[in-house]
């Protein structure tokens, strides 16, 4: 029986008992002496595989080589890797490295651990490999070891270079720059202490401490490598194209010591190859990088080495805080009072709140907008806070849109007039200013928060509630009880929940990222990966040649998929190429010199192995012109399919009315080819498909002989059917054990056996050895078509000619997009597809499509255009208010020379009147507008005491009113999209910028008011661009975009339709707020994930500190890190105790 035991009242007695592992004493002392390798395998063939495993937990200073807000393993890294294995050798001649290439980055997240592998053959060549989570092998590096004498030079004078040096750069200055152009060094990699610059010589002093035994610290080397950036110190923008990415040779006297002096000459960065001196203290020489090799970098590139993206794109999100419980009275002094005075756009009587409001001690005085013509009733009495409200009806309207400039203007005189009151008191008296789910009136929230930046020192609150007037007022009196002293100053309630907003990352879906990181590079093309796995493709850019005689350049919209392809991606296919893809449709781009029959422009369909790729060449025989009423889906299915079905019945069976045929797996594309063309010339049909759906689906299209295809039983029961005659033509894609035998013994006398398959098949002789009288075809159309090209048109014509007969029926497809290759590609390999699958291009423009663009002619509507050609529009509307430049004006002719049709309109967007004249002048030259972008505006900064109604109406005339005018005259068109460009000041609200995030911020509830109404909307806030647009007056503060790296952004959210706002800038958040005593709550997260991910700081830190100031090191540390969690101020201090 069981005894009941006593345990003791608490599980624990607090004492320890460690298990002590030989392996774990073997890797400790592995990384005390900091050797990277934990093991080294000795091949047959000669070769040696050096493995280890890294992490940034175990090394945590990797976490501040940061590049685009990820944390790459350094290129230095590699090299020490390099000379590590050489050690032994180089003792006594000094290290030497030749060639050494680096090809893609390594991402490191927190919590990754990765094998790092260096393969070393005989012949003294490396290459560097990684593998995450047992996945397959990446390449990052290869080169190769030289055993040669490093040769000596003399020494340097450092003192006298450092004298003649015309401009010294101190390390902060450095690191700023180096941050404002992406590479965001923690305090591990910041070894530059000083750069000396002559227009002869750069000299940097490098300095960095560091434990262990490297012969190149990955910190100290890359620190080092760290001063080619001081050659574009006067052109920031040089430098944000170019990092290392090949080394000529590596030539090292010794291990390099903590401290050492950086010398190089000048050079061009174009000529993407600089080189550089080591010299130690003394100036003693110490070794040379030679032929450092520079190459164009983007953000996307990161992606390519482990399928991770960078991501810039934000989206604001409103958080619950609490939830708004009945009010309790609570235990106030009701003879101590304190005055609210709350100044709203309504003069309902408000004594009941106010009693309501006593027992809280606030004594309520109400003023309406027009009975303030000064605030003399601030020295009258002793005011706490005000209130500033605008209660509008919910819905927007045309009457209220027109209201929207007035009601903030009348904020702005109310504002200046209370800045000049309060200036003189010498006291900022707290500021609530309190909107009601309107969509006018929240453009306040964009001057409101111009206000909290432009007197940061002033208690200005935003509030936002679906309670009315009454109900806002008790709202806000509760939320201050309930959340007295929250960091938090923009505040909304829904249903009596609080909620704060707060801008956080917005990642890319982590199937579309490396396809949407290739969409920024066009062209490319997907290929099968070496494995022969489903799971991912590898993609490959294609790169551009001169056009031969014959041959037609194009762009791919959609593609048909086989199931050749599947096998072709699992290497089961008789055919050696990795290139997917054959059957296509796509819009013509360029032509060869002899072609005539086709111009750009021209929508086609052909045959083409290697066709799923945004771009393809191809011979002008082998495609033909789409018939206008097909899409581009349906053109791509029809090539292989109906082609091999022409051929295969027509040509070769010449199926006849009458006859009887058996189609094989009839639910995919070939089978129900074949039942339409069987159906066509009045043929009996018998069909077999693997499962019940599949069979039902055959039912229900009136086919009544229908048997099952996974069992051998349809002979008998075909047989039995045609009463033992058989069949007259088997259409054969069957060839596992059994069911070729079943299928000849279904034949009639004198039947024709049509074979498709590849493999597993029959030769003729073998089936003339089971049925003598059988005619044996093996249908294998790429070969027919490789012997005799000229025989894809005119079968392409034929299958045009029958596919466009009244009585054709369409077979049913399914479509994925670019991004879903692998599910598409899964979807056919399992057999789950009725029809045909169809793999469709991201491109969101369609050539077809009209576009209007309002500020067409000035900075990002320009570009925009240019994009827009780029994807292939050929009918576009520039608006502008702005005459074309003479420069502009030759560039349309030159559009409309090559067939778009880019117009351009006179017109202020501002105006009613005009604008709708306009759009009818568009309508009737262009066709319908499908695509709206509102790209209009302009700017009049001042500071908001400075601001005057006229500059308001200045920058609300074309952005607010041509934004609404624009949502009058096409709310009832079936757009595609209605696209609006924003900025980021709708959340930064710069100083001298309220008018213009007002504005800004009014787009957005367009956008949310357009999609309430089932209407298509998508409101882009853009970070800086590269010398357009207005946003790049924060271009010294925040790297900027470059047309391309923009446009990839836009084109991901064109094709993600459930996107309804998005910010998209390059940020570096910590330099942004680096001056700022406190970093507003809205952007608190942003730095939660900053600190997660520059741990690495903290480590190094202490490292370099004494044991006293460790302590308290390591205290301030703990309480930046509490503070952030708990949403303290970031100058609150807890007590360490």
């Amino acid at each position: 029986a069981h005894r009941r035991l006593a345990l003791p009242p608490y599980p624990f007695e607090r004492e320890y008992y460690w298990f002590e592992s030989k392996l774990t004493y073997a890797k400790l002392s592995t990384l005390l002496t900091q050797s990277l390798f934990e093991s080294v395998l000795q091949l047959p063939s000669g070769s040696k595989l050096y493995s280890g495993k890294i992490s940034r937990h175990r090394y945590p200073y990797l976490s501040d080589h940061v590049i685009f807000d990820q944390v790459i393993l350094p290129g230095a890294m590699y090299v020490q890797l390099a000379l590590e294995t050489q050690e032994d050798k180089a003792k006594e001649q000094g290290y030497f490295i030749e060639d050494m290439v680096f090809e893609y980055p390594l991402i490191m997240s927190s919590t990754d651990s990765i094998v790092l592998q260096m393969l070393v053959n005989d012949s003294s060549q490396f290459e560097v490999y990684s593998i995450l989570n047992d996945k397959s092998a990446v390449r990052h590096c290869y080169g190769r070891f030289i055993e040669s004498v490093v040769f000596k030079r003399k020494p340097l004078d450092v003192n006298q270079y450092k004298k003649q040096a015309r401009s010294v750069i101190s390390s902060k200055a450095y690191y700023e720059f180096l941050s404002d152009n992406h590479f965001h060094y923690g305090l591990s990699f910041q070894g530059v202490h000083a750069v000396y610059q002559h227009e002869n010589y750069i000299l940097a002093e490098v300095n960095l401490k560091a434990d262990g035994t490297y012969i190149a610290h990955p910190a100290l080397l890359d620190s080092c490598m760290q001063v080619i950036g001081a050659l574009s110190w006067k052109d920031a923008d040089q430098f944000k194209t170019y990092i290392p990415s090949g080394i000529k040779a590596i030539q090292l006297l010794r291990a390099l010591p903590a401290q050492l002096w950086v010398f190089l000459l000048p050079v061009e960065l174009e000529k993407k190859e600089v080189s550089f001196q080591l010299y130690d203290l003394s100036g003693e020489f110490l070794g040379l990088i030679d032929g450092v090799q520079l190459s164009a970098f983007n953000y996307q590139q990161l992606g390519q080495g482990n399928g991770s993206s960078i991501d810039r794109y934000y989206e604001l999100i409103w958080t619950p805080v609490c939830r708004l419980l009945p009010m309790e009275k609570p235990p106030v002094n009701t003879k101590e009072l304190t005055a609210w005075l709350l100044i709203s756009n309504q003069k309902t009587e408000l004594t009941a709140l106010a009693k309501e409001l006593i027992p809280w001690g606030i004594e309520l005085h109400t003023r309406c907008w027009n009975e303030i013509n000064n605030l003399d009733i601030l020295k009258e009495i002793h005011v706490s806070r005000i209130l500033y409200g605008v209660f509008e009806e919910k819905e927007l309207s045309s009457w209220l849109v027109e209201n929207t400039e007035s009601i903030c203007i009348v904020f702005l005189e109310f504002l200046q007039q209370l800045i000049k009151h309060l200036e003189s008191m010498s006291y900022w008296i707290p500021l609530d200013i309190i909107t009601s789910s309107c969509g006018p009136a929240s453009s306040l929230w964009g001057m409101g928060r111009a206000l909290q930046n432009e007197y940061s020192d002033w208690l200005v609150s935003l509030f936002d509630s679906d309670e009315g007037l009454e109900g806002s007022l008790l709202a806000r009196v509760r939320l201050l009880h309930d959340l007295a002293g929250h960091a938090d100053n923009q505040f909304q309630i829904k249903n009596n929940e609080v909620y704060t907003c707060r801008l956080k990352h917005s990642h890319l879906p982590a199937d579309a990222r490396q396809i949407q990181q290739q969409l920024a590079k066009m062209p490319y093309r997907l290929v099968a990966n070496e494995q022969g796995l489903l799971s991912s493709f590898n993609v490959e850019p294609v790169k551009k040649t001169v056009l031969q005689q014959h041959e037609i350049e194009l762009s791919i919209e959609a593609v048909g998929l086989n199931f050749r392809d599947v096998l072709l991606a699992m290497h089961l296919y008789p055919d050696s190429t990795r290139y997917l893809g054959s059957d296509f449709s796509g819009v013509v781009k360029k032509v060869g010199s002899s072609v005539v029959e086709y111009a750009p422009g021209d929508r086609v369909l052909g045959l083409s192995y290697g066709a799923l790729a945004t771009d393809l060449v191809v011979e002008d025989s082998q495609i033909v012109k789409i018939p206008e009423l097909l899409s581009f889906e349906q053109a791509a299915i029809l090539p292989t399919v109906f082609m091999t079905v022409l051929h295969a019945l027509q040509d070769v069976a010449q199926l006849q009315q009458g006859e009887k045929i058996l189609i094989h797996s009839a639910s995919g594309g070939v089978g129900l080819a074949a039942i339409a063309y069987a159906r066509l010339v009045g043929a009996q049909i018998y069909v077999t498909a693997g499962d019940a759906r599949k069979r039902a689906y055959l039912k229900e299209a009136g086919l009544n002989s229908v048997y099952d295809s996974r069992s051998l039983g349809y002979g008998e029961q075909l047989l039995e059917d045609t009463q033992g005659l058989g069949v007259d033509v088997v259409l054969n894609t069957l060839t596992g054990p059994g069911f070729i035998e079943t299928s000849l013994g279904c034949c009639a006398k004198g039947a024709r056996f049509i074979e498709l398959s590849k493999r597993d098949i029959w030769t003729a002789q073998q089936v003339a050895n089971k049925r003598q009288d059988v005619e044996y075809h093996l249908i294998a159309l790429d070969e027919l078509l490789a012997n005799n090209p000229k025989q894809t048109v005119s079968l392409l014509n034929r299958v045009l000619a029958w596919v466009q007969d009244p009585s054709f029926s369409w077979i049913p497809y399914t479509t994925y997009p670019m991004t879903q290759v692998v599910q598409a590609f899964h979807h056919l390999q399992q057999a789950q597809h009725i029809g045909k699958v169809v793999l469709v291009a991201q491109s969101v423009i369609a050539t077809e499509d009209v576009y209007l663009i309002t500020g067409g002619l000035s900075g990002i509507g320009y570009a925009l255009c240019e994009w827009l050609i780029d994807q292939g529009a050929k009918n576009i509307a520039l608006l502008s208010r702005r005459k074309a430049s003479t420069a502009q004006l030759k560039q349309l002719d030159l559009w409309k020379a090559c067939g778009v049709r880019v117009n351009f309109y006179s017109v202020d967007v501002g105006d009613k009147q005009a604008l709708e004249q306009a759009y009818y002048e568009i309508q009737s030259d262009l066709g319908l507008i499908k695509y709206v972008f509102h790209a209009a505006g302009v700017l009049s900064d001042a500071l908001l005491k400075n601001q005057t109604a006229a500059s308001v109406k200045k920058v609300f005339r074309g952005k607010v009113f041509g934004a609404w005018y624009l949502h009058e005259l096409t709310q009832h068109n079936e757009l595609k999209q209605f696209v609006v460009f924003s900025s980021i000041a709708t959340i930064l609200a710069p100083v001298g910028q309220s008018s213009y995030a007002a504005a800004n911020l009014f787009l957005e509830k367009l956008i949310e008011y357009r999609q309430a109404c089932d209407l298509p909307g998508l409101c882009v806030h853009w970070g800086p661009w590269r010398d357009v647009g207005m946003a790049r007056s924060y271009s010294h503060q925040f790297p900027c975009l470059n047309n391309q790296e923009a446009f990839f952004s836009l084109h991901y959210l064109l094709s993600h339709t459930q996107t309804r706002s998005a910010y998209v800038l390059s940020a570096n958040w910590t330099h942004y707020f680096h001056n700022k005593s406190n970093i507003p709550a809205l952007f608190s997260d942003l730095f939660l994930r900053n600190e997660a991910k520059q741990s690495g700081n903290l480590f190094f830190q202490l490292k370099q500190e004494s044991e006293s100031k460790a302590g308290d090191l390591l205290s301030r540390a703990l309480n930046q890190l509490i503070g952030i969690l708990l949403d303290h101020p970031k100058d609150y201090h807890l007590d360490p105790n």
